[in-house]
């Protein structure tokens, strides 16, 4: 059963991982694997406007995030299953939406991060991932908390040796002392984990950010080696979720009870 840092809200890990960025003192080499982003990846122009009460200098309202999560599941490959981390990673593109300044210049940092992919098994094996959006996260920081709020994540390629995950959410952070609003932030990113071997993925990405009115501010691409900490294993509980239970609600509600679970 997976616990979540903060009551009443699940792991950001799960989707879009918190990231602690340390500039590295070594820099190796870039991951020998690792599939340069591709022009097939589409980010979206523009975002629409965070509601006015998330906006800089409004009031937080915790219950503003808080919203009902859709019953909703994919298929994964097999070898995506497990519990994953990743040490460090590599910028490898950048630019400026304002100025449209680019850079292609690799930059090596720290990045550490854990996530998990796949939570029900099939009756015939199939693995599914519970996408459970929308939801938050938090993480306290010296004078303020940063709230990540996903409203949405899809699957947009899911072939035999690559995933490619798309997601959006806010980043909102609050000041620890007034409570109000310091800055908010949209981002959506498109990561791609592509089969190296049972026990490491190698991971493209592209985030997009915007700010609070939904203008584009600057696109970043950044590549890294994905190592397996876990293998998979079923989760019963998550937050409070039953997701043996919601697992049934959506097979049943897709024509799926073949694959009911015993």
């Amino acid at each position: 059963m997976r616990k979540s840092p903060t009551p009443g809200f699940r792991e950001i890990s799960r989707t879009a991982a918190i990231i602690y960025l340390l500039v590295g003192l070594a820099t190796p080499l870039l991951p020998a694997h690792a599939e340069p982003l591709q022009a097939r990846i589409q980010h979206t122009e523009t975002m629409p406007s965070v509601s006015p009460e998330l906006r800089s200098g409004s009031k937080f309202n915790l219950n503003i995030t808080a919203e009902s999560a859709s019953n909703r599941w994919v298929k994964i490959p097999n070898w995506l299953a497990g519990t994953w981390i990743v040490d460090s990673e590599w910028t490898v593109s950048r630019q400026d939406c304002v100025t449209g300044q680019t850079s292609n210049a690799a930059t090596y940092f720290k990045a550490k991060s854990r996530f998990t992919y796949g939570d029900q098994r099939d009756r015939e094996g199939g693995i599914w991932h519970y996408l459970g959006v929308p939801y938050c996260s938090s993480t306290d920081f010296p004078s303020f908390t940063e709230y990540h709020q996903v409203s949405s994540k899809d699957f947009i390629e899911n072939v035999p040796q690559r995933v490619s995950i798309k997601t959006e959410f806010a980043v909102i952070r609050v000041s620890k002392s007034t409570r109000q609003v310091i800055e908010t932030l949209q981002q959506e990113s498109i990561t791609t984990y592509s089969f190296a071997n049972v026990d490491q993925l190698d991971m493209t990405s592209s985030t997009k950010v915007f700010d609070q009115l939904g203008s584009a501010r600057n696109i970043a691409g950044n590549q890294a080696v994905v190592t397996r900490a876990e293998p998979f294993e079923q989760i019963e509980q998550d937050n409070g979720k039953n997701l043996h239970e919601l697992f049934r609600q959506f097979l049943l509600a897709n024509n799926l009870a073949r694959l009911l679970p015993d």
